[in-house]
Formats: C-alpha cells, structure tokens, sequence
C-alpha cells in the first residue's frame, strides 16, 4: 500500500533507494542486509497455545485483556497491558515471565484511573515503558468521562498522553506535569480530537515518542501517526511536519510500536478501516532511516485468524522485541461466539 509523505519528505522510491544504499555501506549482517532489501515484511509464526494471557473471570478486573508492552529485563520478560470488565474503567495491569509464554500476573492493576475529575479518571491504558538508569518510565493513554461529551465542549473527553515512574515497574508515582502530550484543540487539526497510543524509545540523549492523532474526517474519525521529542520525557515538542505516518484510503493506523536495534527504526502498526464496518487488523510494518520519513511495507505482517480461532475478529496492539537474533511479538485478539466477546493477549515469533 503506498503511504503519502508530508510534502517536505523523500519519496517512498527515493526512501527506499537510500535505504539500500546505507545497509549495502554499513557492514550489516546478511540478514539485516535481506530485511531492508526486500520490501516485504518478516514472516510471523503464530504460538500454538494462544492466547498465552487468557482472559479473567466475568466480572473480574482483568476480564478483558489487551494492548501489551513487552520488554525483557534481564531474564525475565515483563509485561504491561490494559485490563478492564465491559463498561468498566480500565486500568494497567502487569505479568512477568521467564520464556515469553507462561506468564504470572499481578493480582490486581498497577496503574487505576484518577479520582473523580482528573484528566484520567475513565481509561488508563496502552502502556508503553522504557527502563533508564534504573527507572522504569511509563506513558500511557488517559481520558475523563466520555459520555455525551466531545472534546470541544469537554476536552477531557479526549484521550491525552501520561506519564509515570516506578523503581520496580509495579509500585507507580504519576506525573504531576500529566498530561504530558496533549492534542492540538486546533478545529480539524491532525491530532485535535485525541493524542493516544504512545510507542517511546531513548537514543543519543533524546526521549523519543510516535503516538496517534486523532481527527474529523468525511463524518467519521481519521487517526494517523505522529512524532514527539523530549529531553526528560516530560515535556514534549511535536514535531512541525507532523503527521509522519497516514494511509488516506483507510480511517486509521493504530497502536504503533517502535523498535531501533538495527540501524534503521522498525514500526508495527494496526489498520483499521471503519468504512468497511470490520474490525480491526491486520498489522502491518514501515522501516525508516530518521523515524520521520517511512517506507511502508504493503503486505500483511500478521492477519487475523480464521472461525472459530481465538483471533478470528480482531487483532491489533502489536509490541515487539528483538531477542537475540529472533524478532518476538505480543498482541491482542479478539474473538466472538455466543457466550459474547472475548479480548485476550497472543504471541508470535519471526522465521
């Protein structure tokens, strides 16, 4: 699919070419040099045993599970993901586990909603967290109450960016700064209906986050990708060119996930195309040299799965590590069948 730039930036062919160029100079392994040569997308191998975070007890705080943050910490991988019981304010919930796939949970949510009428006091979720010098940090989507509201008449309404701090990643302080990264308010601006979705990495002493912005658009909403730099990842600048990612034909590209362990930056992302009236997925991929010009790979990285399958409706919410030379994702399914929905987290691995 071919994914207009802003008009300042390269071209997809000229992206591409430069890419090339760089991996054929850098020295980088054979499998590296095939990833960026190929314009085509890893290929994925669903976990036999999925979904590996199944879902609570109705009625239970972690009924419905999505929207994980992976990261490996050491030996032991740890997990952030959203947690609620429908209708329910969602929280942030937490798992740890020794191989990726057996995971033993939190007894309750790490990270609650605000008390009545902060900026966060409906959802809490999308984590995305970052250990630095032996601080976890941790951003987050929040909103107040949505009901009847919208974010000119209540901009608390709109989802807005948070942050938190922890020393073990379990026990989290707010930021009394939060929101930390607001939209814009401008009437049909990119991102004036939401800022959500957070995906950050730290590199040569720059926090650096690609959220979701949310629009108005032909009657419905239009969510496109932006980018936001910080110095203490506190206070944010957007950056002037924003968007940096969109798909005009589709109504969004959801719940990015960054990873830069090679020399180039890696996104995952989730179509979503309300037009249709389907649910969300597949997830898709885009590689970059700077993390501002893109270079999308049009083919699917991972699809739904088929009926009765645990991922037959929806998958969205991909989080990626590279361990070892092994690409490793964790994401959110959804399935339907008459005892109603079911929201559970997944995990597949590259070739």
């Amino acid at each position: 699919m071919h994914c207009p730039l802003p008009t300042s930036s390269l071209s997809q062919t000229t992206l591409l070419l430069l890419l090339t160029l760089f991996v054929g100079s850098s020295g980088l392994s054979g499998q590296s040099t095939d990833r960026v040569l190929r314009p085509e997308p890893l290929q994925w191998t669903k976990f036999s045993g999925n979904p590996v975070l199944p879902e609570g007890a109705i009625g239970a705080w972690d009924h419905f599970k999505s929207d994980p943050f992976v990261m490996k910490d050491g030996q032991v991988y740890k997990m952030w993901y959203a947690a609620n019981v429908s209708g329910e304010k969602t929280g942030i919930g937490y798992a740890e586990s020794l191989d990726g796939l057996q995971w033993s949970q939190s007894p309750g949510h790490v990270l609650e909603v605000g008390p009545d009428g902060a900026w966060d006091d409906w959802d809490v979720e999308t984590p995305t967290v970052l250990k630095k010098d032996g601080i976890y940090h941790l951003w987050y989507s929040g909103r107040g109450e949505p009901e009847g509201t919208n974010p000119l008449l209540k901009p608390d309404a709109a989802y807005r960016i948070g942050h938190a701090v922890s020393t073990d990643g379990v026990n989290w302080i707010k930021d009394p700064m939060n929101p930390v990264l607001s939209p814009g308010f401008v009437l049909l601006s990119w991102d004036w209906a939401g800022t959500a979705e957070p995906t950050v990495i730290y590199e040569n002493g720059q926090f650096k986050m690609w959220y979701a912005g949310v629009t108005v658009q032909g009657g419905g909403l239009f969510v496109q990708i932006g980018h936001a730099t910080s110095a203490d990842g506190r206070s944010w600048q957007k950056y002037s060119g924003n968007p940096v990612l969109s798909v005009p034909e589709l109504n969004g590209i959801l719940t990015p996930s960054v990873l830069k362990e090679r020399p180039f930056y890696e996104l995952w992302y989730t179509v979503y195309n309300q037009n249709t009236g389907l649910p969300a997925g597949p997830i898709r991929q885009a590689i970059s040299l700077n993390g501002i010009q893109w270079f999308v790979i049009p083919q699917d990285a991972l699809v739904k799965g088929s009926p009765p399958e645990w991922d037959w409706w929806a998958i969205f919410g991909p989080t990626v590590i590279l361990d070892g030379d092994r690409y490793k994702m964790w994401y959110s399914g959804t399935a339907i069948d008459l005892q109603g929905v079911h929201l559970t987290i997944g995990y597949a691995e590259s070739d």
